[in-house]
């Protein structure tokens, strides 16, 4: 609470006097200048030079100060009140005293993130979190925190942010997993790209920039090796999109004065750029856009063969599109054609004359190297399914 009287004058003094003697001094300071009032009538303002525990060392009076006189810290019999910690007595111990809490975990990590979502402060450093209500402190004991300072965002009243486990989101409650579709993105990733890790948001997607990344095969054995790695995912639509090559140490949207939804990132550069927005440096290199599927099975019986004849591609948007395929896990290899807004048929031809293009499971892959935008809604595999069976190994 703010302090008001600080003490009261012990027995009558004569005028001048040096040495006040008062009822307390705990909430006084060495070099105070404190207000003496009877009643609601001022008599002086005393300055002060030392104290002990019962006496105050002042500046000469020029008034009579009697018993029961009020003394004020200077000013706040009228005006604004002030705060102090009580002074220790001088036969006590010198000692501080604040109310305080803490998370679970046994750890004393930084904070990396103290912000408001509903009606609650979500607090958490690197592997603790807890839920603030304006009067007690509910721990989360997930070992789920936040692992940079820069690495969580609120959008659309939902809080979103970064753990070594993966991108968690929350309202003010426990926790949710959002990012088990690239998992290996995040398993792939290192500590220290991941600490270093930001977030922002645009439109209806987040954003989450985590470094490099190590792709890995399900033996262990490195499938591909990303630089800049930044995971997107879409709060309406419920899909990831991945980035790479997007060198990114910050994020921040603001409104601009034609686009309120401006997403501005910096990279290790230090210089500034908006995200999916003009050039960069004024430099007109083509940004390379490219979807992968996984492995489609084809049979109904998974150790049958299959011959593809067709892929189909719906495009919404874009032109100069190129497709490629994998036929059981083997080299990408570039069919002939090129697709562009409205439906295009491919012809699945093989990788060589002397061969047949004929597989257990097919992995498709669009690619477009230009500035225009290109959007894909639907794909289509026309095959013929066989009886043969063929042992390989990969």
């Amino acid at each position: 609470m703010p302090v008001g009287i600080v003490s009261l004058v012990a027995g009558d003094h004569p005028v001048p006097t040096t040495t006040l003697n008062v009822t307390d001094t705990k909430f006084i300071q060495a070099s105070d200048s404190l207000d003496v009032y009877r009643g609601a009538t001022k008599i002086q303002t005393i300055t002060v030079t030392n104290k002990t525990e019962d006496t105050l060392t002042v500046t000469a009076t020029t008034s009579a100060i009697n018993s029961a006189d009020e003394i004020w810290v200077a000013g706040t019999y009228s005006g604004p009140k002030v705060f102090r910690w009580a002074d220790n007595p001088s036969s006590g111990v010198n000692v501080k005293q604040y109310d305080t809490f803490k998370l679970t975990g046994n750890e004393n990590d930084a904070l990396t993130m103290m912000t408001n979502i509903g009606n609650v402060m979500v607090i958490a450093n690197k592997n603790n979190m807890g839920i603030w209500n304006d009067s007690s402190l509910e721990n989360y004991d997930l070992g789920i925190g936040c692992v940079s300072k820069k690495a969580y965002v609120k959008h659309m009243g939902v809080l979103f942010f970064l753990h070594y486990t993966g991108i968690y989101a929350s309202t003010g409650g426990a926790p949710k997993l959002m990012s088990a579709k690239v998992e290996r993105y995040l398993s792939g990733a290192t500590k220290a790209g991941l600490e270093a890790g930001a977030m922002g948001k645009k439109g209806y997607s987040i954003f989450a920039a985590i470094g490099d990344v190590t792709l890995y095969k399900l033996d262990g054995s490195t499938e591909n090796t990303l630089t800049d790695v930044v995971l997107e995912y879409n709060v309406r639509q419920e899909n990831w999109y991945v980035h790479i090559g997007l060198d990114i140490t910050e994020f921040t949207t603001y409104k601009g004065s034609t686009d309120v939804d401006r997403l501005i990132f910096v990279g290790s550069t230090g210089h500034a750029y908006e995200l999916f927005y003009g050039t960069k440096d004024n430099n007109l290199t083509e940004i390379p856009w490219r979807i992968d599927t996984k492995n489609i099975t084809l049979a109904s019986r998974f150790e049958n063969l299959c011959y593809p004849k067709k892929i189909i591609i719906e495009a919404e948007r874009g032109t100069g599109i190129k497709a490629f395929i994998s036929l059981d896990n083997k080299d990408w290899y570039e069919i002939q054609g090129e697709a562009m807004k409205g439906l295009t048929v491919f012809k699945v031809t093989p990788r060589s004359a002397d061969e047949e293009a004929r597989c257990r499971k097919i992995r498709i892959s669009l690619r477009e190297y230009s500035d225009r935008l290109c959007s894909i809604s639907r794909i289509a595999i026309v095959y013929t399914e066989s009886i043969e069976e063929e042992s390989y190994h990969e």
